[in-house]
């Protein structure tokens, strides 16, 4: 008797790996894994700003004390809840806390891990949208971007934000076909978390849903994934607006200080970024994070109303102060006594991290420049430009700032992917 051999095709791992542009996408995580590992290793950071508080938060909820005042107060007997922005961020550093012990390795290389997920996810929807060489550049390109780089590290929500966007934005582009039910599921959870780190990713649930659908999809199935998205984008956060309205002086559906961020852009003195308030600008007295919040959103309805046209005007400037440089990452090293420096080495590095900034965003830009026989973005690039739009607006709304941009970069990649797309028809009117 002769043997028969079974020669159909098996999946296997190495055959896996090797398909679909996943040796790029391992390639571009290693870069990023790797530079970003060196420069924390060789900075090493300590919290500084708000990351202060956050590390304190995020051992207060690895110390099983829950989410309170700790932060603040820094006594061990203090459990006083609290629900101060941002929720979601101390919460992933108690759990890394909790598997890997307090340490600043255990908070910089959590800072690294994500960042460097961040780009290798955004590299799969640039391969999705536009494959080969234009996506791995592109994912390279983000992967380099110093600001990026050297922030990655930092006890800072940007890294995190970032790659729960960016996943959430694979699991809708992953299949040309259309994402399954169990992928809207994913990209709804990954939404939720982000909510917990900041709520504006809430308004993006709905949008990246029914862009990022494949064209021609009957907008039934459209508004079925927006609806399944958004779901599990808000339902997992409902229990946590509960415990809010149980524990502190009202109820707040994630964190107490969405009316102090409105008041920043809105009062008399606002810049366009963000400034510490004082009593001065308004609710002198009030006592309660509720409270206090819902005093500093009248004061900002009142300072709106008063002078609309002022604050209108404001948005301009919130915007330019998101987009237009990148000073932010250098100023937080220096205050971590990670980069000692004065005041013009700082502006020297400042300038040096700022313009790969801008041309990566340049090129993102001119990705959306439509002109005569150029071909239409693909879903999954409007989606990632429209979710941008949303993110931007609230800054517009609220206040502005370089390091909130950061957060955005997995999104530009597959529009850098495609910023040069139908090269050859530029050459052939020449």
């Amino acid at each position: 008797m002769s043997e028969r051999h079974d020669t159909r095709p098996r999946t296997t791992l190495r055959a896996w790996l090797a398909s679909e542009g996943r040796p790029h996408t391992i390639a571009v995580f290693l870069f990023a894994l790797v530079l970003r590992a060196i420069v924390a290793r060789w900075l090493a950071p300590e919290p500084a700003w708000d990351g202060v508080l956050y590390e304190r938060g995020g051992q207060a909820i690895g110390r099983g004390m829950g989410y309170v005042t700790y932060m603040f107060v820094q006594r061990s007997s203090d459990t006083v809840p609290t629900a101060f922005y941002p929720v979601g961020y101390p919460a992933f550093l108690g759990l890394v806390y909790r598997l890997f012990g307090e340490s600043r390795a255990a908070l910089h290389g959590s800072g690294v891990a994500v960042s460097a997920l961040s780009v290798a996810l955004a590299h799969r929807v640039a391969h999705r949208v536009r494959p080969g060489i234009p996506a791995l550049v592109a994912g390279l390109f983000a992967a380099a971007l110093p600001g990026s780089v050297l922030f990655a590290a930092s006890a800072m929500t940007e890294p995190l934000f970032g790659a729960l966007l960016a996943l959430a934005s694979w699991a809708l582009a992953r299949d040309p076909r259309g994402p399954s039910t169990p992928w809207l599921v994913i990209a709804g959870v990954s939404l939720s978390l982000a909510t917990f780190v900041r709520p504006q990713a809430l308004l993006v649930a709905p949008v990246l849903a029914l862009l990022s659908a494949p064209e021609g999809h009957p907008m039934r199935a459209r508004v079925r994934a927006a609806v399944i998205v958004t779901a599990c984008t808000l339902l997992p956060v409902l229990p946590w607006t509960a415990r809010n309205c149980a524990k502190i002086d009202g109820c707040a559906l994630v964190s107490t200080n969405g009316g102090s961020n409105l008041a920043i852009g809105a009062v008399p003195r606002a810049n366009g970024r963000y400034f510490a308030l004082t009593a001065d600008d308004g609710c002198r007295g009030v006592v309660g994070e509720t409270a206090r919040d819902r005093c500093w959103r009248a004061v900002a309805r009142e300072a709106i109303a008063r002078d609309p046209l002022r604050w209108l005007a404001l948005g301009a400037v919130k915007l330019d102060h998101t987009l237009s440089y990148e000073a932010f990452p250098v100023g937080y090293l220096r205050e971590a006594r990670a980069l000692p420096m004065d005041d013009a080495r700082e502006q020297q590095w400042r300038r040096a991290i700022t313009r790969p900034w801008r041309v990566f965003l340049l090129l993102a830009l001119f990705a959306l420049v439509p002109f005569a026989g150029r071909s239409k973005l693909p879903p999954a690039a409007v989606a990632a430009a429209a979710a941008t739009l949303v993110v931007l607006a609230t800054h517009v709304v609220f206040f502005g700032g370089d390091r909130y941009h950061l957060a955005l970069v997995p999104w530009l990649v597959p529009l850098v992917a495609l910023s040069v797309r139908d090269a050859n028809k530029w050459f052939d009117r020449v």
